[in-house]
C-alpha cells in the first residue's frame, strides 16, 4: 500500500500555516506578546490583537 504525495497546494497552505506564528511574534513587542502568550491557536492570538488595537466591532462601526 502506497501513501499519496500531498498536493503542491496543500503544501503551499502548511508553508503559509508554519510562517503565521513566526510573522505575529516577530511583529510585536514583549508587552503586546504577553497578552497572546496565554492563546491557544494563532487565530485566537490574532482575534486578541485585533481587540487590542481595533477594539469591539460596535466601536469599530461607530469609529468609522
Amino acid at each position: 500500500m502506497t501513501l499519496a504525495k500531498p498536493s503542491k497546494q496543500l503544501r503551499e497552505t502548511k508553508k503559509k500555516d508554519a510562517k503565521a506564528p513566526f510573522l505575529i511574534q516577530s511583529a510585536i513587542d514583549d508587552e503586546t506578546f504577553s497578552k497572546i502568550a496565554t492563546t491557544t491557536t494563532y487565530h485566537d492570538a490574532w482575534e486578541t490583537l485585533k481587540k487590542e488595537f481595533l477594539g469591539e466591532k460596535k466601536l469599530i462601526t461607530i469609529k468609522l
